[in-house]
């Protein structure tokens, strides 16, 4: 099964109280084509997703994450951690955008042992 826009809706439009978070969804004729969420943590924001319909429109996940960091900016955001990059194609998006510095992180894989 394939998700549907309205899997995400309960994200953006259901926010727990206390907590600075930043959502949209963005619509192209009246259809969602693209929504992000992130967090803010003091001075800086983290950018949880950033889902499009890229393949339909072309730069929308740019025009997006652009959108997003204007309007934490705003508030006085100071950095934005765009998050890890599980291929090379999502890395090389994130570096259009200039990073100031890279932390390199391990993915920790553990195999289910059967008990006796």
């Amino acid at each position: 099964n394939l998700s549907v826009p309205e899997d995400y809706f309960n994200i953006v439009n259901l926010k727990p109280a206390g907590v600075d978070y930043f959502s949209s969804i963005f619509y192209v004729d009246e259809k969602p084509a693209a929504f992000y969420f992130a967090e803010r943590a003091e001075e800086i924001v983290h950018v949880y997703a950033n889902l499009t319909l890229r393949d339909e429109f072309r730069y929308l996940s740019e025009f997006i994450l652009i959108h997003l960091l204007q309007e934490a900016f705003k508030k006085g955001v100071k950095k934005a951690n765009l998050g890890g990059s599980e291929t090379k194609g999502l890395d090389d998006f994130k570096r259009k955008f200039k990073p100031i510095g890279q932390n390199k992180m391990y993915w920790l894989l553990f195999k289910p042992t059967q008990q006796q």
